[in-house]
C-alpha cells in the first residue's frame, strides 16, 4: 500500500517522541511501510519508537491446552532481520525498538491490573471493551464465548501496554499501521471512563496532548494516515 500523509501529519506541534507499533505477521500492514514510515518521522522527531506486537499474537491463536501451556514465542528470524532493517533507516540514537517481553516489567502488571478491574468496576468501560470483543469475532468469524473472552484479555493488554508506553515513557504521538485503533484505547486518553491514564499508571498529571494517527484506506494500493479526533 502507498501510504500518504499530509505534511503536518509528519511535523505535529509536541514533535518529542512517536510511536509506530508493527505486527510483521499482520496482512493488514507490511514491514516496508512501517520502516518507510520510520523513516519519514525520523526527520521530524527527536525520538521513534517501533512496537513489535506480534507477542500479543497468542489470543488469537488460542485453541487448545497447548496455547497456554506452550506460548514462549520465540523470536523469529522475520523480527531479527526487521530489527537489523529498522536501525538502518533512522540516524543513531534516534530510534527504539522493544517488543511485548521486554515491556512487561512491574508498571505494566500494575496497570494490567488496574485495567483488568476496571473493565469490572466501570460500566462504560466494560461495555466497551465487549463490544470491541465482539466486532473482531464477527469479523474473524467466530461466535465462542471463549474467543470473544480472549479478544477482550487481547484488548487489555494491548491497552496496558500502551499505557506503559506513552504515558509512563512521555510519547506524545501514535502513528498506527494495523486499521482502525480500538475506541476503548482512545477513549482512556480521552478521559471517558472512571480512571485517568495518569491514575491508571501512577504518574503525575501532564499537558500533553496524546495524539493518535491511523492508516485509513483510500482504495486502489493507497491509505493514508488521518489524525484520530
Amino acid at each position: 500500500m502507498n501510504v500518504l500523509a499530509d505534511p503536518e501529519v509528519l511535523r505535529v506541534p509536541c514533535g518529542r517522541k512517536a510511536l509506530v507499533p508493527v505486527s510483521l505477521f499482520n496482512s493488514r500492514s507490511s514491514s516496508e511501510e512501517a520502516l518507510n514510515l520510520v523513516e519519514r518521522l525520523a526527520e521530524s522527531f527527536d525520538h521513534v519508537v517501533i512496537f513489535i506486537a506480534d507477542g500479543l499474537q497468542v489470543y488469537n491463536e488460542a485453541r487448545d491446552k497447548s496455547s497456554a501451556v506452550l506460548n514462549d514465542n520465540p523470536i523469529d528470524l522475520r523480527v531479527q532481520e526487521f530489527c537489523v532493517r529498522a536501525r538502518g533507516v533512522a540516524p543513531p540514537g534516534k530510534l527504539e525498538v522493544c517488543g511485548v517481553d521486554s515491556l512487561t516489567d512491574r508498571a505494566f502488571f500494575r496497570i494490567y491490573r488496574r485495567l483488568a478491574i476496571l473493565r469490572y468496576v466501570d460500566p462504560n468501560f466494560g461495555a466497551a471493551i465487549s463490544k470491541a470483543a465482539d466486532l473482531y469475532c464477527r469479523y474473524q468469524h467466530l461466535a465462542s464465548n471463549a474467543a470473544r473472552e480472549l479478544s477482550a484479555a487481547y484488548l487489555l493488554e494491548e491497552a496496558a501496554l500502551n499505557l506503559r508506553l506513552r504515558v509512563v515513557d512521555k510519547i506524545e504521538a501514535e502513528f498506527y499501521m494495523g486499521g482502525r485503533l480500538p475506541k476503548p484505547l482512545v477513549n482512556l486518553y480521552r478521559g471517558k471512563y472512571m480512571a485517568s491514564v495518569f491514575e491508571l499508571t501512577d504518574t503525575p498529571p501532564s499537558p500533553i496532548d496524546f495524539l493518535f494517527f491511523e492508516l485509513r484506506s483510500e482504495g486502489e494500493g493507497k491509505g493514508r494516515l488521518t489524525r484520530v479526533s
